[in-house]
């Protein structure tokens, strides 16, 4: 029950056809990779469209209130909403460029990237994190994998990641077996972020596809304390 209720909270709340018309649906479900090299690797620079669409899904959310509000009781959160995480669109591409926005009340010192459960269960790990862009007036840090060769979750920390500051990255999803495998958006369904807040709280949530916002969205709410 507490999952039909979130999958319908996120439904109704961020299918809205208005604020998210130039983002679009996605049309097709995931593609049959051919992949000749790893589509996840850095590029030279991050995608502005990417961060465009992220803030588009962040501004929608946070117009609407009652959304956060519903996905925290449908989820049995101990406390209110406190982050938000978006990877944009569609659902088989291959820029997995992650965008954090702190919703709470104190700085976030700290992220964490997990993929275990992700790709159907059979698991990812994030083999590099690029591309990074800090909060205004802040710094970011990748701690692990800091020269890339990751195997297993992705560490950052920041510096002055303020309320109501975003932060964005990008990713290099690969399997154990597959250093150059090439992970969709899809593919990071059933990522876990997790963000530690300067003042102690901490808060959790997994990544989601959701077609009406032609992205992957995840709400992380206060699990402590």
């Amino acid at each position: 029950m507490l999952k039909r209720a979130l999958l319908v909270v996120l439904a109704a709340g961020l299918a809205a056809p208005v604020a998210l018309a130039q983002i679009g649906p996605d049309q097709g479900k995931l593609r049959k990779r051919v992949v000749v090299r790893d589509s996840n690797q850095r590029k030279s620079a991050p995608s502005v469209q990417a961060d465009a669409a992220a803030r588009k899904v962040f501004d929608h959310v946070m117009a609407q209130p009652e959304i956060a509000a519903a996905v925290a009781q449908a989820a049995g959160a101990v406390g209110d909403l406190c982050a938000i995480g978006v990877i944009p669109g569609p659902i088989g591409a291959f820029d997995i460029r992650l965008s954090l926005l702190n919703v709470g009340s104190a700085d976030i010192g700290f992220a964490t990237i997990d993929s275990f459960l992700a790709f159907g269960g059979r698991a990812l790990i994030q083999s590099d994190v690029f591309n990074t862009t800090p909060p205004a007036g802040g710094s970011i840090n990748v701690e692990y994998p800091s020269f890339g060769g990751g195997v297993g979750p992705a560490v950052l920390s920041f510096d002055g990641f303020s309320p109501l500051l975003g932060s964005a990255f990008n990713l290099d999803p690969d399997t154990y077996d597959d250093p150059s495998f090439g992970a969709t958006v899809g593919d990071m369904t059933r990522t876990f972020i997790e963000v530690a807040f300067d003042d102690g709280r901490r808060c959790r949530g997994a990544l989601a596809f959701n077609a009406g916002a032609n992205a992957s969205v995840a709400f992380l709410l206060q699990t402590s304390p």
